[in-house]
């Protein structure tokens, strides 16, 4: 062993034939290692690491193959949506306490929001849920999901956000015109610029590290308002300004991934849930015409496909003071006011599912 190791270090500072074999047969040994413990079953049972509040993208794929891998059968509820959906609606533990109050048992609550989540980001994550899935999917839509280009969306792949392998959104890449990255079927190697990203979560991820949930309420922070605000405003009004060129190739993307998840799945019910917006700000932050036309357009979507669409601001479930700035909820009350108005808009559909489940 010593000799190895000899070996090894000349290899790296003064090559010979013998130190450069010796050099070679270490990398390898690390490359063999690295891809027989880091395996996405690997990374699913560390579901639950995350390094702080913004480590979205570590927290969705734990997340996500956690879900793939979860042998349980029971209805839950999955969220699926970008940020405002998420500081919307209470933590999984305080969700499930709310549906466990109204239905009188308890239901599992798989998060799989994440900041700024794009089509084709839900093409990968809908691949993720496990065969014979049944229970409520609650999918955040707004204006921004629908206003990304190919390209704009191409180059959020590039990104590696996310360490998954996914048919659904290798088939919209190549819809695109894009051809999706070479596979060896050896996780570690595919996904190796994603897993350098996480070089710091390591020494967390080996030791097993307890439970860190990402905090979503900021009371300490003051809303936004005047000259920031209106930064804000027209900054998403530049985000959104090819809504109207992008909504038939995005909402085409959402249906392909929606016929995608219902072909694999048992019971499930598709809830779409208008992301919340500011009363204050609605109208300003988007380019004119964009969210009437955006309502009209996801009204008749879901109605032509039978999927519940539900509308938080519609209801007057919303207060301006309850917002950080124009979609961002802040108040930990309007979030479990607003948790506590879905619990009640999906509980039927969960209670058939379980008097189905306790009849078999």
């Amino acid at each position: 062993m010593r000799t190895f190791f000899r070996e090894f270090r000349e290899g790296a500072f003064g090559p010979t034939r013998g130190s450069l074999a010796g050099t070679l047969a270490v990398t390898l040994v690390w490359i063999v290692l690295a891809a027989v413990i880091v395996t996405p079953e690997f990374l699913a049972e560390n579901s639950a690491v995350a390094l702080n509040a913004r480590d979205d993208n570590t927290r969705i794929t734990a997340r996500a193959l956690a879900f793939r891998y979860s042998r349980d059968r029971a209805p839950m509820v999955a969220a699926m949506g970008a940020s405002g959906f998420r500081m919307a609606l209470m933590s999984p533990d305080e969700f499930e306490a709310i549906l466990e109050a109204r239905l009188g048992r308890p239901i599992e609550v798989m998060d799989l929001t994440v900041g700024g989540l794009t089509v084709w980001e839900i093409a990968s994550l809908v691949d993720h849920f496990p065969d014979g899935f049944e229970g409520v999917l609650l999918l955040g839509v707004g204006p921004g999901l629908l206003s990304y280009k190919a390209r704009d969306l191409y180059a959020r792949e590039q990104e590696i956000r996310f360490g998954l392998d996914s048919e659904t959104r290798d088939d919209e890449l190549r819809r695109a015109g894009y051809e999706p990255a070479p596979s060896t079927g050896i996780y570690f190697l595919d996904h190796v610029s994603f897993l350098v990203s996480l070089r710091q979560h390591w020494p967390r991820l080996l030791a097993r590290a307890e439970r860190i949930y990402p905090w979503r309420f900021k009371p300490w922070r003051r809303p936004y308002a005047g000259a920031e605000m209106e930064a804000r405003c027209a900054m998403i009004r530049e985000r959104l300004s090819d809504y109207f060129e992008t909504r038939e190739a995005s909402l085409a993307s959402l249906d392909r991934a929606i016929a995608r998840l219902r072909s694999r799945c048992g019971s499930l019910e598709i809830v779409l849930v208008d992301n919340p917006r500011n009363p204050a700000y609605v109208g300003r932050a988007q380019p004119p015409g964009v969210l009437d036309d955006y309502f009209d357009v996801m009204r008749r979507y879901a109605a032509e496909r039978g999927l519940p669409f539900l509308e938080a601001n519609s209801e007057g479930i919303l207060r301006t003071g309850d917002f950080l700035d124009e979609c961002h909820i802040q108040e930990m009350a309007a979030a479990r006011r607003y948790t506590t108005w879905i619990v009640n808009r999906i509980a039927p559909a969960l209670e058939r599912m379980s008097e189905s489940e306790s009849g078999r």
